[in-house]
């Protein structure tokens, strides 16, 4: 299995952060570094972006506006609400952001994915995030409507979840961005988007207030961490022998 957890890093390195506007709080996908720091102990190879979002998105299809209001742009040129950049940043500038944060993720989880590939037949990609937005589920998995991953493998992912006790839902809202979308049609690649709910580890008041970070519950986080780990611990033997029939 690989791991993918693109929006977990509050990073923004000099020059970069002295180019933006002050602003209160930029929110990531909070806290998924440390929600999903468990991966890697079940033997998976973590992807894991060292750089904020709001540097480049690597979740942004190059496609995208390359500098644009936030979520849409692969440089977000606003917050959703305020402008980040006193003027809009010069095309070198925003080249530099893709190829340091959304070009180098991606060469990164295609090597990952590479030495899997090298080993067996099939890879399961997982896509890690966090979501706020009020639904009446706990977990929603994204696989492109069914282009991105087997039926097999989504089914595995649900079923041991549900099991652990959450409520899963399939592309509800979230049907997958590009990390996933990128594997639309590749048979070796079985490619979900993770979704889980902020209210599972955070105060569902400060998940309203979108304008600031969601403050860290450190016991929340460990104990949804363990339910989640206990939950994916049996997918990669289940994936493995059904991958080698």
């Amino acid at each position: 299995m690989v791991a993918s957890i693109p929006h977990g890093s509050e990073v923004l390195p000099e020059p970069f952060a002295s180019q933006m506007l002050p602003v209160e709080a930029l929110r990531t996908d909070s806290h998924t570094a440390e929600l999903y720091s468990f991966v890697g102990g079940l033997g998976a190879t973590v992807v894991e972006a060292r750089l904020s979002r709001y540097v480049a998105d690597p979740n942004r299809d190059l496609d995208a506006p390359r500098f644009g209001p936030f979520p849409k742009g692969i440089v977000a040129s606003t917050d959703g609400w305020r402008p980040l950049y006193p003027a809009p940043l010069a095309p070198d500038a925003v080249a530099e952001r893709i190829a340091l944060a959304h070009t180098s993720y991606h060469d990164a989880l295609d090597r990952a994915i590479a030495s899997h590939l090298a080993r067996a037949p099939r890879v399961l990609l997982v896509d890690l995030h966090s979501f706020g937005v009020p639904l009446d589920v706990d977990i929603v998995l994204g696989d492109g409507r069914g282009s991105t991953a087997s039926q097999t493998a989504v089914g595995l992912l649900e079923s041991a979840l549900t099991h652990a006790g959450f409520r899963v839902a399939r592309n509800r809202r979230f049907t997958g961005g590009w990390i996933v979308r990128r594997f639309a049609g590749v048979e070796a690649v079985d490619a979900v988007q993770v979704e889980v709910a902020k209210r599972l580890y955070a105060d569902p008041a400060a998940i309203a207030d979108r304008r600031r970070q969601v403050p860290r519950d450190p016991e929340r986080i460990a104990a949804l961490r363990d339910r989640l780990r206990q939950a994916f611990e049996p997918v990669l033997d289940d994936y493995e022998r059904w991958v080698r029939g």
